[in-house]
């Protein structure tokens, strides 16, 4: 009535919007005859739809359709083509008869109204009788899937002969041969062998409108040409040497000697958050000062600690919608799908629930104007972006240079200004305890990344108690020189350079023009439970538990070709 598809199919790329418009309302109209529903309740499904699209990508229904199948061939089983229509059907197996072992027949009884029937009852005459029941049942079925095969064709259908072992049986040869006068089709070949010459003449005798090429292989041909035989055989002997320093390392993996973490190979044993510490409890110093912020209450301040709550937590953040008018309920709902997938106990879930939606809802600090997660809508966020690049050439690398993760703090020296918050770090990079060092790929995933104001922000969630087993935690305990002891000694600086690199190549890639000083927004790191206070506090106009920094960009260009390039020895 609104003639759309004349309007759609006249603009530009009509027939790929017509195609995936159908295949919309198709999935809506499912929707409505399966789950009678009418047309808001639709709507609000295919906003769900469109919100887990990234973790149904594998649903066949969900798989974007091709414009048109005018000039396809489709490749698909007898039983999904009932109801279908082809030009052409091409049908190479009609001549394959084999019938599979039966171990426990499944049959219709005849005794017994024809009830579907399973012989569990072990060897005898009847197990024999119900074995040879099922045979004809599913000799049966091949004929009438047979017949369905050959009426989807509109214009042509191409069969195939080949004589086998098991071809007297298939249901091409007992319709051509072993057909009763009363049409009837017997559930078996009468004979094991035809020559060809009576199978050219059967099918010549079904009409003018079958046609017979007959395809001979060369004599003596062979499927395998026989190469020559070696006359001595030897085993082959592995002469090169293997460079051991080659590997797939990430973050976790350069920390792993500084942190005592356990040695389990160059990649993590599961896809759970891997940079937080296993502990419960922060082991930077703390000591009790005079200035700085009072002590607040934190709405996460019971949340047990650990990896597997940080990796539930980055989770319920990533399928959050951080604007939604109910972000309450769209928080539980997160939360309830992950304690339940991971079957963990996050303490109170009320409380945990408003402690994120204080922590979306505060302030992230000057360098980002204050801005909240909650102003920030799905279509300027990137969650859990992935990246995976070489180091000193990856696979190619040349041998003459080398990476060091003292090299990086070199680049810091140079970069940096005095007062730079992360200057003073450049010092343990020097430390033996961390992979030294590196060759092969650099991978990992950055939490978050927001554009705010034209630039591109990388944010990074953590869920670490910077407190000790006998105190109380309070917002005094993610002040911003609290937060940069537990940056130093976590050396999640050097996290932050890592994944600063891999932001500036993802944007340097995609974006038509793209200047580092310009597009690149800065570092976050979210300290989930200072941000949970229950009051608004801050420190010099620094919120709590927010470490800010913005890097220069001469300096993350000098570490990216750092990483490409390494440096002589």
């Amino acid at each position: 009535e609104r003639s759309v598809p004349e309007r759609v199919l006249g603009g530009p790329n009509g027939e790929r919007f017509m195609t995936d418009l159908r295949h919309v309302v198709q999935l809506l109209h499912q929707a409505g005859a399966t789950e009678g529903v009418g047309p808001t309740a639709m709507a609000n499904w295919l906003g769900r739809r469109i919100r887990e699209a990234d973790r149904d990508s594998e649903n066949e229904e969900r798989t974007r359709r091709l414009e048109s199948d005018a000039r396809a061939v489709q490749v698909i089983t007898i039983h999904r083509s009932k109801g279908l229509e082809f030009p052409i059907v091409l049908y190479p197996y009609a001549w394959d008869g084999y019938i599979h072992k039966i171990g426990v027949p499944v049959f219709h009884d005849p005794d017994h109204d024809h009830t579907r029937t399973v012989d569990v009852g072990g060897p005898g005459r009847d197990l024999d009788q119900h074995r040879k029941l099922e045979k004809a049942e599913g000799q049966g079925e091949a004929l009438r899937l047979f017949y369905v095969a050959l009426t989807r064709a509109q214009h042509q259908v191409v069969l195939w002969w080949a004589r086998g072992r098991d071809t007297a049986d298939s249901p091409l040869s007992r319709l051509l041969f072993d057909r009763a006068p009363t049409g009837e089709v017997a559930p078996y070949g009468m004979k094991k062998a035809r020559p060809d010459a009576e199978v050219d003449a059967a099918f010549r005798a079904l009409g003018p409108r079958v046609s017979v090429e007959r395809v001979a292989a060369p004599t003596g041909a062979r499927l395998h040409e026989q190469s020559e035989r070696a006359s001595e055989l030897s085993a082959a002997v592995f002469e090169r040497t293997l460079d051991a320093a080659w590997r797939r390392v990430s973050y976790s993996g350069i920390t792993r000697d500084a942190h005592e973490a356990p040695a389990i190979g160059s990649e993590p044993e599961d896809e759970g958050t891997t940079d937080e510490p296993d502990s419960d409890f922060s082991i930077a110093p703390r000591t009790r000062a005079a200035a700085g912020p009072p002590p607040v209450a934190l709405g996460l301040a019971d949340m047990p600690g650990g990896t597997l709550v940080g990796t539930i937590v980055h989770e319920v953040l990533r399928h959050t919608e951080f604007d939604a008018t109910d972000l309450a309920g769209e928080v539980d709902r997160a939360l309830e799908r992950e304690v339940t997938r991971r079957n963990a106990d996050l303490g109170n879930r009320a409380d945990v629930v408003a402690g994120l939606c204080t922590a979306i809802e505060s302030p992230l600090g000057p360098m980002v104007d204050d801005v909240r997660l909650a102003d920030v809508a799905r279509a300027n966020r990137l969650d859990e972006l992935g990246f995976e690049f070489p180091l000193v050439g990856g696979e190619a690398a040349d041998r003459s240079r080398r990476l060091d993760v003292a090299d990086v703090a070199d680049l810091l020296d140079a970069h940096l200004e005095p007062g730079d918050p992360v200057l003073a770090y450049a010092a343990r990079l020097r430390e033996p305890s961390l992979e030294g060092l590196l060759r092969g790929y650099l991978n990992g995933s950055l939490d978050l990344v927001f554009r705010h104001d034209g630039r591109f922000v990388l944010a990074d969630y953590k869920t670490n108690k910077l407190s000790g087993p006998e105190e109380t935690l309070t917002s005094w305990h993610y002040r911003p020189d609290a937060v940069q002891a537990e940056m130093r000694v976590a050396h999640y600086p050097l996290q932050a350079l890592l994944y600063s690199v891999a932001l500036h190549r993802y944007l340097r890639w995609r974006l038509p023009v793209y200047e580092v000083d310009r597009d690149f927004g800065g570092v976050l790191y979210l300290f989930l439970r200072g941000m949970s206070a229950v009051e608004r506090i801050s420190s010099d106009g620094h919120p709590c538990g927010v470490w800010a920094w913005r890097p220069p960009g001469a300096l993350v260009e000098a570490l990216s070709d750092l990483f490409d390039e390494g440096r002589l020895p």
